[in-house]
């Protein structure tokens, strides 16, 4: 049997100033791992969400680094649910053990 690998996420730059200096920051997409399967049923910022939920955030944590309030955080992730047909955090921790290699948790 035939193995067939996914290329690699594509890098992000991020570039940030801090005191008249300018910082270039790489990293891979915080959704890297969750584009197929039943994943592929959320929007890219779902996506992005549900990552930051299976790297264990809470979703004041999640709402602090995506700029939006807790409340959007928790509308996204009932949406998450309904549309992965799940309920809870371990459910979607569970789906994504059992459909993939899931995000880079690092």
């Amino acid at each position: 049997m035939r193995s067939v690998s996914r290329p690699p996420p594509k890098l992000r730059a991020q570039r940030l100033n801090f005191d008249d200096q300018e910082l270039v920051v790489f990293s891979y997409p915080v959704d890297a791992g969750l584009d197929g399967g039943p994943f592929a049923k959320l929007t890219p910022a779902q996506r992005q969400v549900a990552a930051l939920v299976l790297r264990g955030l809470s979703n004041v944590e999640i709402a602090a680094s995506r700029g939006t309030s807790v409340g959007t955080v928790a509308k996204q992730i009932e949406t998450i649910y309904r549309r992965l047909e799940i309920h809870s955090r371990s459910d979607l921790a569970a789906l994504a053990a059992r459909t993939g290699p899931g995000p880079r948790l690092r």
